[in-house]
């Protein structure tokens, strides 16, 4: 089960990079047909949205961690 923190990884099924625009003017970079997502309004745009997949917790690549 993800964190609370963790944010939300939706695919874009239909770009591989484009910009995206809410009602209230905010944008989100979609990169490598790739976005996270942890703002409320961006996660409910996202799940409306055909053209995105959300992405099951465990399909998200963890952060590599930097070793001493």
């Amino acid at each position: 089960m993800a964190r609370p923190d963790t944010p939300a990884v939706f695919r874009d099924l239909a770009y591989r990079s484009r910009t995206l625009v809410l009602t209230d003017g905010r944008t989100f970079a979609v990169e490598r047909s790739r976005i996270e997502a942890s703002d409320p309004a961006l996660i409910a745009f996202l799940s409306q949205n055909r053209e995105f997949e959300r992405q099951p917790p465990s399909a998200v690549p963890a952060e590599p961690t930097a070793e001493a």
